[in-house]
């Protein structure tokens, strides 16, 4: 029956010609070759590829999981591994080799971190599965240990501050407590979520406005300021006044030390109005940040 099925060749239906199974087009390309050689690795890739993309947060936390996803982060261990001259064993905990899932689950500073974010019922699982398996099944879940939605995005800023932490520790020796780090990702994933949710219901509602610097009228001036801190929590602020024509009259800048953003903020505005009382400046309009 099979060769009775094939049809004998006959001018009518042309000339036969080559064809690539591996492309629908039957045509050869490097791509369908790769995925025909390696269709594991490529499948397990656009996996990773679409949990690290999907996650709802900033770009840089999407692209240190996309790193961890696929064990590239700069450990001991891979450093070592890369033929340098480094000791692989962990320098915070003294285990004999710092690898991804040590840095960032298994190494005791770590782990009494995700200790105070995961409930105990679902604490000794947690701490078992591989790292492929542990990463993709956090940044699936949508039940949480804190009972509600805000689990995938939890677990994507822990890895990413734990990471952090760990860097801090090694070039700093500095070491922080683990509730301080808990509730630094814990604020961080409630901003982040809110930023979600604000989106979420707004965007069929979005319009696109333009903010621009507006000159006051005469004579009053105006100050506009501005306050920032960075992720080591070593703050500044700064600003100018401006009459009303736009022309710069008086800049400034402050150097803080340490401190929250809110008091970058107020030290900034009162920074700038300190200046504007000493040069004489008596009718003053205030503009803190863009808007």
């Amino acid at each position: 029956m099979k060769i009775a099925s094939i049809h004998p060749p006959s001018a009518c239906n042309g000339v036969d010609q080559f064809s690539w199974a591996a492309s629908p087009q039957g045509k050869f390309t490097v791509k369908s070759a790769y995925e025909l050689l390696d269709h594991s690795r490529v499948q397990e890739s656009a996996t990773y590829w679409k949990l690290a993309w999907s996650w709802k947060g900033p770009q840089s936390i999407k692209i240190f999981i996309w790193l961890v996803l696929h064990n590239r982060l700069k450990t001991r261990a891979e450093l070592a591994a890369q033929h340098l001259n480094i000791d692989p064993s962990c320098e915070r905990c003294g285990a004999g080799l710092e690898n991804t899932i040590h840095v960032l689950r298994d190494c005791p500073y770590s782990r009494a971190v995700w200790l105070r974010l995961i409930r105990g019922n679902n604490q000794q699982h947690f701490f078992e599965s591989s790292l492929a398996d542990w990463m993709s099944e956090n940044l699936q879940s949508q039940s949480t240990s804190l009972g509600n939605n805000l689990w995938r995005v939890i677990f994507g800023v822990a890895i990413w501050r734990l990471w952090f932490w760990r860097n801090w520790f090694i070039f700093t020796k500095d070491y922080w407590e683990s509730n301080t780090i808990a509730m630094d990702i814990k604020v961080r994933a409630a901003e982040i979520q809110r930023c979600n949710s604000f989106l979420s219901t707004t965007d069929s509602n979005r319009i696109e406005k333009w903010i621009r610097w507006i000159a006051p009228t005469w004579p009053w001036v105006k100050l506009n300021t501005d306050g920032a801190m960075k992720p080591s929590g070593h703050a500044g602020a700064g600003g100018l006044i401006r009459d009303y024509r736009g022309v710069w009259q008086i800049g400034y800048s402050a150097n803080l030390g340490a401190c929250s953003v809110t008091s970058a903020e107020l030290w900034g505005l009162f920074h700038g109005l300190s200046i504007a009382w000493l040069y004489g400046y008596c009718r003053v309009m205030v503009e803190v940040d863009s808007k």
